[in-house]
């Protein structure tokens, strides 16, 4: 939860929240955008997902295949605030916090990674896959530690 409230900071809530657009409109949006996400077509994809932001910014799927798609094309860096828009708008969503985990590990950023896919364990505690990898993340921050305690200490 912490996390979220770091996020509230960094975005205007208000500025998310829309009043009554026209949800269908951006229900339609929406879905063409994950279809074309599913067939490999980004950039089509990008425009039916910005159009569905526009139309609703409620709507917390645009972000975060926004953010997916810039994972998968290796932007790292550019995934991060569309992943962090989704995650504010559902913080009860335990994929999302499992894809900043991987972008911030991408980047080399470990430790908000581990905090991130922590927080996706905590919301799905059954994720096999997020736990091998938290507990992988784990062991490799203990040996790094370990071996950086040897090498002082050999000084």
């Amino acid at each position: 939860m912490v996390a979220i409230i770091l996020l509230a900071q960094r975005f205007d809530l208000d500025t998310l929240r829309s009043g009554d657009k026209d949800r269908q409109e951006a229900e339609s949006h929406i879905q063409r955008g994950i279809q074309l996400y599913q067939q490999g077509a980004f950039p089509a994809a990008e425009v039916e997902l910005n159009k569905t932001m526009e139309a609703y910014p409620d709507e917390w799927r645009a972000p975060f295949y926004l953010g997916i798609i810039k994972t998968f094309l290796k932007q790292f860096d550019q995934s991060i605030p569309y992943l962090e828009q989704a995650f504010l708008l559902n913080p009860t969503e335990p994929k999302i916090p499992n894809a900043l985990g991987v972008a911030y590990y991408k980047l080399g950023r470990l430790d908000m990674a581990k905090g991130y896919f922590a927080v996706s364990l905590e919301l799905d505690p059954a994720n096999t896959d997020t736990k091998a990898i938290y507990d992988s993340m784990a062991k490799l921050q203990r040996r790094t530690r370990l071996a950086a305690d040897k090498e002082q200490t050999s000084l």
